[in-house]
């Protein structure tokens, strides 16, 4: 049982009154806490601050008795006579020296005896001795006595918080429950050669490696980015963003180019990319995903690991001759290479969280230690590193057959071309809308659909249809439509192969621009019907303004990842306009991998 009140008492100033919460429990135990200010709100790094942005000043502790007939000796400081426990256990708190203390109780009314230590029975425990009339009192929760934030932060006690009784203030520049980690660096200015170097001092010898990192890159109309390059003696490496949707990456002399890779888009990306000698084997991963692979770069090659990494630049040697018309403009951080190709299940957990592993050859930690050079300092702070975006791990479930359940997408350009690219899955075995474009009255710019077991592909006023209809097994199953202006080809694939291709269709034409896509149903001249319902769960809906390789299909078609569309992203149906019934799955059971 619990007794609640408050109190007012004096500041120790003498000047303002402080606010005391005291919550008293039968048992001999004082949850005390003591604070100028009762509006907190939350800040960085997880400390609360007042409403005018100042630092909290609190104290807090819960005071227990430890013993009764014993007292801690040859430790007070203060001693001076109380009311009663209460007044004992608020002058403890009020002195920051105070650790602990003995209260005696005199049985006759009259003053009782408070004892202030400045150490505790666990620091002194040989000094806790038998004591006539005392009791001995100290502080379960001093939560910054034994708490070493890191990098210069501060720590703070915390009465409200649900996961740590403290919370450390970080200095600008690092982040983490212990300002542990280093945000990372913001690039803003090309011409000023503004970089981040680091030395790798130790000397082996190469035949492989992995370069992680975390980057948001600021879309730019032309030019190239360079988020980072390492150059040793004898070798480089650099990954380099172009602006038509292409990452180069350079591995000594030669470089290799995946194109239709669309990062310049103010997101922030984890990406990696490995090279071994036995076969010269380059391969890059976006988020977790592997985009593609590259052979014969730079095979029986070995080199030595001593050297610099530089980020926000080209550099042509080691720690110089920037190429600053290939300077990066935007955040990066949470650099790692390791000495070893790591596997692809290994790159999806790195891609999940921030800072969750560190390379092995040099690491994020290594950078606090590294040169900076910035034309203006205070803009080059990296904003809060982001792992795992939850807009893409979730489905979209289509419950039942009804005219009413269907999903407003975002709306499209004048398309010449397209590749739609989503996952699906359903028992039903009836007919099914997969995606629906229209503009205006023109209802089938783009009309994906099955109906009476073959699956259509329509564009505008002419379909193709094909005697083949997905398998209603409740299995996730990719499915890709890409289409072409130029030769009106296009080409159906179901699980990254190929199941049927043609030509002539709507040579050409454009699809009209400004209208609006629709998935779970089909928008016609009549409304939606429960003929055309979509009846199961849908995923990962994306759609690029392009025709992606082949090659591309099939690794989409592997993994249920966070592929975004440049037209139309799967993360944008979240906060869309939803119809009827349409439920909303987290996380994602979209689970087809390699």
């Amino acid at each position: 049982m619990f007794y609640s009140f408050q109190v007012l008492i004096d500041r120790i100033s003498g000047k303002q009154q402080e606010m005391i919460s005291i919550q008293l429990c039968l048992l001999s135990v004082f949850i005390l806490i003591l604070h100028p200010e009762r509006s907190l709100l939350r800040a960085e790094g997880g400390c609360p601050r007042n409403e005018n942005g100042g630092q909290q000043n609190w104290r807090h502790a819960v005071y227990q008795r430890k013993g009764k007939g014993w007292a801690l000796k040859n430790h007070v400081f203060l001693s001076r006579t109380v009311r009663s426990e209460i007044e004992c256990s608020l002058t403890c708190l009020r002195h920051e020296r105070c650790e602990s203390f003995n209260y005696r109780d005199n049985i006759l009314e009259g003053p009782h005896i408070c004892e202030l230590n400045d150490q505790t029975r666990l620091t002194r425990s040989h000094d806790l001795l038998p004591g006539d009339g005392f009791s001995y009192y100290d502080s379960e929760l001093k939560p910054c006595l034994k708490m070493r934030c890191q990098n210069g932060g501060t720590c703070h006690p915390v009465f409200n918080s649900r996961v740590a009784p403290y919370c450390c203030q970080c200095q600008e520049r690092y982040t983490g429950d212990l300002c542990q980690h280093l945000k990372g660096f913001r690039f803003t200015n090309s011409s000023s050669g503004d970089h981040v170097s680091v030395s790798v001092g130790v000397s082996i010898e190469m035949t492989s490696l992995t370069v992680c990192f975390r980057f948001k890159a600021i879309p730019r109309q032309y030019g190239v980015s360079t988020p980072m390059s390492y150059v040793t003696n004898d070798f480089s490496c650099a990954l380099q963003l172009y602006a038509k949707e292409t990452v180069r990456i350079y591995i000594k002399d030669q470089f290799s180019d995946f194109p239709y890779v669309p990062l310049l888009d103010n997101t922030w990306h984890h990406v990696c990319f490995t090279w071994e000698t036995t076969g010269g084997n380059v391969s890059l991963y976006i988020d977790g995903s592997l985009i593609g692979k590259k052979q014969s770069v730079s095979p029986g090659m070995t080199f030595n690991s001593s050297g610099s990494i530089v980020l926000g630049q080209l550099q042509k040697l080691v720690g110089g001759e920037f190429q600053k018309n290939e300077s990066f403009f935007g955040d990066v951080t949470d650099v790692n290479i390791w000495k070893i190709e790591l596997s692809l299940s290994a790159i999806v957990k790195l891609s999940e969280g921030c800072y969750s592993h560190m390379g092995n050859l040099i690491s994020w930690y290594a950078f606090p230690t590294g040169t900076e050079q910035f034309d203006n300092v205070t803009n080059s702070i990296s904003s809060e590193c982001l792992g795992l975006n939850p807009y893409f791990g979730y489905d979209l479930e289509f419950p039942r057959r009804t005219n009413e359940d269907y999903v407003y997408g975002p709306t499209l350009s004048a398309l010449s071309a397209f590749t739609l690219s989503l996952f699906v899955s359903f028992t039903d075995n009836g007919d099914k809308t997969y995606f629906n474009y229209y503009a205006g009255v023109a209802y089938n710019e783009i009309f994906i659909h099955e109906r009476n077991n073959y699956f259509i592909v329509r564009i505008k006023d002419v379909k193709k249809q094909h005697r083949f209809a997905i398998t209603p097994d409740g299995i996730w199953h990719h499915l890709a439509v890409t289409w072409e202006n130029t030769n009106g080809s296009y080409e159906i694939f179901l699980d990254g192969v190929t199941v049927w291709s043609g030509n002539e269709l709507e040579k050409g034409k454009k699809i009209r621009p400004g209208g609006s896509v629709v998935i779970g149903n089909d928008q016609d001249s009549i409304g939606f019907q429960a003929r055309d319902a979509y009846v199961g769960n849908i995923s990962r809906v994306n759609l690029w303004d392009h025709v992606l390789p082949r090659e591309t299909i099939t690794l989409l078609s592997q993994r249920c990842g966070k592929e975004s569309g440049n037209e139309v992203s799967w993360r944008d149906f979240k906060e869309r306009p939803f119809h009827g019934v349409v439920h909303i799955r987290e996380p994602s059971s979209c689970q087809k991998l390699l």
